[in-house]
């Protein structure tokens, strides 16, 4: 591989013991880093991560000084009850909704 690019890979299965694994592997920066740890849940995600923060995180409307003066709804992810299946379907809503987004910057 071109040890140059920004390329980053997630890899992600299953150990023979039927343990989760996933690796985020960065190719220029030569680094390699298991990110899933025991009773930890959650997503990563890389390259375009604005448009899909700033749908899962919490967010607020700014008043003229630039500080938070309306808090918005939040709806945390119970990412401890995800499916297989819900994984997979998080991960195309991801998709989704970042290139839906982007379609219609400028």
């Amino acid at each position: 591989m071109y040890s140059e690019l920004e390329t980053i890979f997630h890899v992600s299965g299953y150990t023979d013991e039927r343990q989760q694994i996933f690796y985020w592997i960065h190719i220029a920066g030569n680094e390699i880093s298991q990110l899933n740890l025991v009773d930890n849940q959650g997503a990563n995600w890389d390259g375009e991560t604005d448009v899909l923060t700033s749908i899962i995180n919490a967010t607020a409307v700014n008043n003229e000084d630039g500080k938070p003066a309306i808090q918005l709804p939040f709806y945390p992810i119970s990412w401890e009850y995800f499916s297989l299946q819900d994984a997979i379907d998080f991960a195309l809503f991801a998709m989704s909704a970042t290139t839906g987004a982007i379609r219609f910057q400028n």
